[in-house]
């Protein structure tokens, strides 16, 4: 279960990171078209640049609802060995 949720982590690490790329993308073209007053490319930077946010709002819910079960396997784990432990010592 560790595991999984560890690659999971990892590739949603990974689409954050390709995601801030498009976004920072988005923004150099919204800039360009704002500059050249290119009307058209305006509206496809916005696009862009909107679709980016929405998708990296939810990468990062995602990646804090992981984080969070990571936590709570970690924490249930150290306490089932400390049991073990306190077992093993009796």
């Amino acid at each position: 279960k560790e595991i999984q949720l560890l690659k999971e982590q990892k590739q949603l690490q990974e689409d954050l990171a390709k995601a801030t790329n498009l976004l920072e993308e988005g923004s150099k073209r919204l800039a360009a078209a704002i500059n050249n007053k290119t009307f058209g490319d305006l509206s496809t930077a916005e696009v862009l640049v909107t679709a980016t946010n929405t998708k990296l709002a939810a990468l990062k819910t995602q990646l804090t609802v992981n984080s969070e079960n990571l936590n709570r396997l970690r924490k249930k784990t150290r306490k089932n060995q400390i049991i073990y432990d306190l077992i093993n010592i009796i």
